[in-house]
């Protein structure tokens, strides 16, 4: 029994495989796409960050308004910026020793100037500011900034 006959291809330059300018140009595109790609989740982290910040702080403030106005422990309710923290308080100052402080971490990348007191306090059951303490809290992160305004009558716009 006779196996069938096998012919060896000859095979062309063209048939070999990739030049290495081909490898180069294909190592070129993609670590461009990679780079832009980087750049851009850096931007978009950047921007999470900025945007958790203000989130942070309207919800606090939301928070201690809600909770005076729903009369919570028969008390007024406020949030004291700190330096590095965000603190959550009853009664109508703050008090750093008092054992209730709920205390929420700042970013510390994100800059913010405001409240004009450093403290807003929302009054019992009306859920209103003094006018001392309603104004802007202004904040920044490179390129983005956003402001929270807080009027008497205790409503939050951001």
């Amino acid at each position: 029994m006779k196996l069938p006959s096998t012919s060896i291809r000859n095979f062309s330059r063209t048939e070999r495989g990739f030049t290495l300018i081909e490898i180069m140009v294909a190592a070129a595109v993609m670590g461009l796409i990679m780079g832009v790609g980087t750049w851009m989740s850096f931007s978009a982290l950047a921007d999470s960050s900025f945007n958790a910040e203000t989130d942070l702080i309207v919800a606090l403030l939301q928070k201690a308004r809600a909770r005076s106005m729903s009369n919570m422990f028969q008390s007024a309710h406020g949030l004291y910026f700190d330096t590095s923290r965000y603190v959550l308080f009853r009664g109508t100052t703050y008090n750093p020793a008092d054992p209730s402080n709920e205390a929420y971490p700042q970013n510390t990348s994100v800059s913010r100037s405001g409240p004009p007191a450093g403290t807003v306090v929302f009054q019992q059951l009306s859920g209103m500011v003094d006018a001392a303490q309603a104004g802007t809290i202004a904040l920044s992160q490179d390129t983005r900034s956003a402001t929270i305004t807080i009027n008497t009558q205790g409503s939050i716009d951001w």
